[in-house]
């Protein structure tokens, strides 16, 4: 890899390895690399938004228009857990 990390996620997209974020030793990091098993070399990527370690990554394929399943992070709505209660309250 050209950053050592470690706690990132990897995938497997068209015979490609991806290593998403991590853990550089310093901070966490939000850079995103690919391995070419082919070319046996390994580039920079689209880094993300966000810094991440420890995540997990998947690929879903086969969807036609993903872009109407898919939902931004921030608007996914917050559950309160009352630990009192056992309720769970949606906010907003």
């Amino acid at each position: 890899m050209i950053t050592t990390r470690s706690n990132f996620g990897l995938e497997v997209l068209n015979d490609h390895f991806f290593a998403v974020g991590g853990y550089n030793g310093v901070n966490t990091t939000w850079s995103v690399e690919t391995y070419d098993p082919l070319m046996d070399r390994w580039s920079e990527a689209q880094a993300t938004s966000l810094f991440r370690s420890a995540l997990s990554c998947c690929v879903i394929s086969g969807i036609p228009n993903m872009a109407d399943y898919t939902v931004a992070r921030d608007m996914i709505p917050l559950l309160d857990v009352d630990a009192d209660k056992n309720d769970i309250v949606l906010c907003s």
